[in-house]
């Protein structure tokens, strides 16, 4: 999580938050991630779902409710958002056109 969110540090682009969609983790996994949120310079948003089976559409769901932006772009925690790759993601986005 940390690379991932140390990545978003380098996008020239401009976002309104992040949302962490949280699958149920413990209270220590959820303390340690409330201390490394708070060393990041942009909003981010802890959305925590408890476990109860099909875990990843809901817990994405959960996240997107939390949502407040106009767009979305959904990356897991091992994902490194390269440059440039939010400027793509908005410059094709078209009414009634979702991205994969």
């Amino acid at each position: 999580m940390k690379k991932c969110l140390d990545s978003l540090r380098f996008c020239s682009e401009d976002f309104d938050e992040v949302v962490i969609a949280d699958d149920g983790s413990s209270e220590v996994v959820v303390n340690g991630l409330r201390k490394l949120i708070a060393n990041y310079d942009f909003s981010i948003i802890h959305a925590w779902h408890a476990r109860q089976g099909a875990r990843r559409a809901a817990c994405r769901n959960n996240g997107i409710r939390n949502a407040t932006g106009e767009y979305l772009i959904f990356i897991d925690g091992d994902f490194l958002v390269l440059p440039g790759s939010i400027r793509s993601h908005l410059e094709a986005a078209k009414p009634g056109i979702f991205l994969a």
